[in-house]
Parts: C-alpha cells; structure tokens; sequence
C-alpha cells in the first residue's frame, strides 16, 4: 500500500503531540547531520503541532476530535481578536501562541506572568528564524540560529502541557 493512502486519517490533537515527538526527533538528527535547515523546519513543526493541539483543546476539542472542521471557526476567531497577526496559512508560530494566550484569557485562566513572557520570547525568536517557507531553501542556515531554534523548541517541547491546563 502506498504510503500516502495511509495518511487519510483525521488530524487531532493527538496526533499533532504524536507527530511533535517524532518530527522532534527527526530534526535533532538532521541537526547533528549539519543539515540545519531541514532541521530548523522540522523543528518549528514541532511548536506549530504544539501550539496547535494547546489551541484546539482550550476550544474544547477531545484528544481524538477531528480538527479539520474546527479550523475555520478557529481561523474567524482568530481574525477577530488578533486582526492585526498574519496567521500565514494557518502556519504561522506567532498568530497559535497568540491564540492560546488570548483564548485562556477570555476563559479566565491567562497563562502565569513568567510562563507567558518566557513563551512569548521563545515564540518571538522562533517566528524569526522559522517559516513553512523554509521547505524550498538550501541548506542556509548557520549553527548559531539552528542551536537558538532547538533551544526555543526544546523549552516549548518541555512545557508542552502547561497551556491547555
């Protein structure tokens, strides 16, 4: 059977966390490779999954929800509180960990001073050095902004349940 009639399935939340942690993996290999910039994709992947699964769970998803039909309403909620956030295709970094902060404000749960500055920093950095685009580029980018995006996604990565509690 070929491999792409074995991806049919729905996305979830839990399977954004499931593939973080294999797509973690695969970039720290490529990124011991010297392969930074397949390794910095794949890694942003990670906090794009993460954020993603801290997104759809504080809207009320279960782990095991279809997500595919929740991304429209998500994407107009998120227009309208955050107009001013590209959200890049539903890729950008930036515009999902804005979403999770302002959905856990409006429920009454605004993430930890200290947490949400740490993340915000991390996602800043991240957003910088991290696009989908970066799926059609050479292998361009240096150690230095390869090692800073594991550092970001590593923390993220570790954190990872913290903003959906």
């Amino acid at each position: 059977m070929a491999l792409r009639s074995s991806l049919l399935h729905p996305e979830t939340p839990q399977g954004f966390l499931l593939a973080a942690e294999e797509r973690y993996f695969d970039a720290a290999e490529l990124l011991t490779r010297g392969r930074t910039t397949g390794a910095i994709y794949l890694a942003g992947f990670v906090v794009e999954m993460v954020l993603k699964h801290a997104a759809f769970r504080l809207r009320g998803a279960g782990p095991g929800t279809a997500v595919g039909p929740l991304f429209g309403p998500a994407m107009k909620w998120a227009k309208k509180l955050i107009p001013t956030i590209d959200p890049e295709r539903k890729h950008s970094l930036w515009s999902w960990a804005q979403f999770v902060r302002r959905t856990r404000r409006e429920l009454g749960r605004p993430l930890a001073p200290d947490f949400d500055e740490a993340l915000l920093r991390r996602v800043r950095r991240l957003h910088g050095n991290w696009s989908v685009d970066l799926r059609y580029c050479e292998n361009v980018a240096d150690m230095v902004d390869a090692k800073n995006v594991f550092e970001d996604v590593s923390w993220i990565r570790k954190h990872r349940s913290s903003p959906w509690r």
